[in-house]
Formats: structure tokens, C-alpha cells, sequence
């Protein structure tokens, strides 16, 4: 069974873990600077995360890239960035997005690849008719450096500001977090978090991505109590829940009496039966707080179709006056052709004589003699 020793590197952008392949078998340790061969053909310095190991060779191994060689003096040199190098590139950039007239967009960071060769400028937009390309030519020729423009989200741009979180310690995707998982507004519900966008929004102005960590548990514990508004049957009556405390199991209700009582959830019982459990209407319809059931017919009580609805269709049109009409293949004939069929129609120079004295050159202009007889002129 064929084998592949890995090597997994970290780099600044965008702020990931990336595995390496270590064919010549690199003596390498965690924290060492190397150098690798990017997917689009050029090198870039990074640091070592996990030091090689062996692992039985998958399918998609051959696509991973190369571990070139252990970073020297001048590859790190090349590769720094110095601050006084950074504020011209982020001057320069603002002075020409202020003359293009393009305010939504930022620079976010820049880096060196290819042996300094190479200068790739990370950079927010938030304006559509943005084009990179002139900006990207204008800071080549000052430069002189092959620039590469690439975008970024507002959470990348976060995790490379770093801060302190809401939690008090630092943010989960400056220190460790690899990757962003989806989060949505219904696991803040779930949770039972108030929905202030100040207290579920991160640095980023997104939810925060804490969220999802233990949302699972919360949708497990959740699932056998009733929910916020319903109504209940409790060892001490009827009530309507007003509040759940998930973690600890317990259901806030108010009494019929108007006071509220706290409750285990195995001793709280719904009123009216969640779905699956009986044939009916589930727990999100429970209705009135009567309890009546509904007079609509369910399942089998339903009338057949065409029953119950004015019968078929011929005792609705036998109702609404119908049967008063012969049948089309028994009315009289057509004008000009034979009864009921399509065969016995008007000659065709009969029937465009016809359409002419209908159109408007044809018509006689109306006059008191032209009208039908029993109307006299004024």
C-alpha cells in the first residue's frame, strides 16, 4: 500500500492550515519557515504547523502541491514586509480610489510571493462598478512589482484585526478557528438569545460564529419541551407557557389565574397533541384554548368529489338553467350549412361578402331611416 508523508502549513492569508506534500522528506518541526509551491504555479513562504507524517495515499494526494525547501535569510528578507513599505502601498491606494471616486472600497493587507516579485493586495468592495484591473495597473507602474488584486469578506478582514470577543477572551478566528461554518438567525432562537443585533453580532457585523458550537445540544434538550406560547396541562391546571430555560429543563407557565408558575419539563404536558401523535392537527394548530375540535370532515368523512357541491356537472348546468338547451348535435341548422358540423358552412365568397358589410367601409352611415322599425326619430 502506497504511502505520502504531509506536511500542513500555515500562512497569513487567508489564515488557514493548507497540507503540503514532503516528497524529498524534509527534516522539518513544527514552527520552521518553508517554502512552497502555490496552486497557481508561484512560491510563498509559511510557517510549519504540523510537523511531516506518514498517512496511506488517497486519491485526491496528487493534486496537493510541494514543500520546495526550508526557508533561508533571503527568502524571509524578500519575504517581510516593512512598515514604512506598507504605508506607501496603503497611501497610494487611497489616493487613487479617492480620484476614481469609489469610496466602498478598502485595503484590508498585503503581502510579498514569488521571491518579493509578486505583490498580492487583499482589499474589501462594496462598490459593483469597481474594476480592479486599473488600479491594479497603476500600482504595477509605481511599484514595479506584478500586483495581484484579491477580495476578501468583512469576516477575513476580522480575523486579521483580532480583538477581544464578547466572551472576554480573544476571537475564536484570530487564534483557531480554520474555517467559517454557516450561522444563521434560527440558532440564536433555538438558544433562546435575545435577538439585538448588539448582542449576536460579532466584530464583523455578522452573528457571531460561537452560535453554532453548541447549537446541536440545544436542538436535543429543546425537543421535548413545549414551545413558547402553547398551551399545557401541569400538576396544578391548565397554562400557557411563557418561557423555557433550556439548559435547565424547566417551563415558566401562566396559570389560567394570571400567576406563573415554574415547572419541570417531564411534569408539563401538552394540551393539545404534537403532530404524530394523533391524526389531527399538531401542536403549532392547537387553535382556541377551548379545545373544540373543528367541524371540517377529515380523511374518510370527506363527500366524494362532485358530491355535496351541487352534485356533477350535469345537476350544476341542469341548476343554473341548462336543460333547457339542446344538445349541439341536435340544434338546428347553421345559416347556410348543415346542422351541428363545420362541413355545411357559408361559401367562402359568401362569408367575405358578409365580413365586408360588417367592416367600417361598407357601413352605412346611421340615419333616422336606417333604424329598426318601432323606434321613431326625435
Amino acid at each position: 500500500m502506497e504511502s505520502v508523508e504531509i506536511v500542513r502549513v500555515k500562512f497569513r492569508w487567508p489564515g488557514k492550515i493548507i497540507e503540503f506534500r514532503n516528497p524529498d522528506r524534509l527534516v522539518l518541526k513544527r514552527g520552521d519557515k518553508v517554502v512552497v509551491e502555490t496552486f497557481r504555479g508561484g512560491t510563498m513562504v509559511g510557517e510549519v504547523s504540523v510537523a511531516p507524517r506518514l498517512r496511506v495515499k488517497r486519491m485526491d494526494d496528487d493534486q496537493l502541491t510541494v514543500v520546495l525547501r526550508n526557508a533561508s535569510d533571503q527568502d524571509i528578507r524578500t519575504d517581510r514586509i516593512t512598515d514604512e513599505f506598507r504605508l506607501d502601498v496603503k497611501n497610494f491606494f487611497r489616493q487613487r480610489l479617492q480620484a476614481q471616486q469609489m469610496p466602498g472600497v478598502k485595503l484590508i493587507d498585503i503581502e510579498r510571493a514569488d521571491g518579493g516579485q509578486k505583490l498580492i493586495i487583499y482589499y474589501s468592495c462594496e462598490q459593483k462598478r469597481f474594476d480592479p484591473r486599473v488600479l491594479s495597473k497603476e500600482l504595477g507602474q509605481r511599484f514595479g512589482m506584478r500586483i495581484d488584486m484579491r477580495t476578501v469578506g468583512v469576516r477575513d478582514a476580522a480575523r486579521l484585526a483580532g480583538g477581544i470577543g464578547k466572551c472576554g477572551l480573544s476571537t475564536c478566528c484570530s487564534t483557531w478557528l480554520p474555517d467559517f461554518q454557516a450561522v444563521s438567525i434560527r440558532m440564536a432562537k433555538d438558544q433562546g438569545l435575545s435577538l439585538d443585533p448588539d448582542s449576536i453580532n460579532g466584530q464583523c457585523g455578522r452573528l457571531l460564529c460561537c452560535l453554532g458550537y453548541e447549537n446541536e445540544n440545544y436542538k436535543a434538550l429543546v425537543k421535548d419541551l413545549p414551545k413558547v406560547g402553547k398551551m399545557v396541562v401541569t400538576p396544578a391546571g391548565e397554562g400557557r407557557v411563557t418561557k423555557l430555560d433550556v439548559l435547565q429543563g424547566t417551563v415558566s407557565v401562566r396559570m389560567e389565574d394570571g400567576s406563573y408558575e415554574m415547572f419541570k419539563g417531564t411534569d408539563v404536558q401538552r394540551k393539545f397533541p404534537a403532530q404524530g401523535e394523533r391524526g389531527g392537527r399538531g401542536d403549532d394548530d392547537d387553535g382556541d384554548d377551548t379545545g373544540a375540535p373543528s367541524e371540517r370532515p377529515r380523511g374518510g368523512d370527506r363527500a366524494p368529489r362532485g358530491e355535496g357541491r351541487g352534485g356533477n356537472r350535469g345537476e350544476r348546468k341542469t341548476q343554473g338553467g341548462g336543460a333547457d338547451r339542446a344538445p349541439r348535435d341536435n340544434r338546428g341548422p347553421r345559416s347556410g350549412g348543415a346542422p351541428g358540423g363545420g362541413e355545411g358552412r357559408a361559401p367562402r365568397e359568401k362569408r367575405e361578402g358578409r365580413e365586408g358589410a360588417r367592416g367600417g367601409e361598407n357601413r352605412e352611415p346611421s340615419s333616422p331611416q336606417n333604424k329598426p322599425s318601432g323606434e321613431t326619430p326625435n
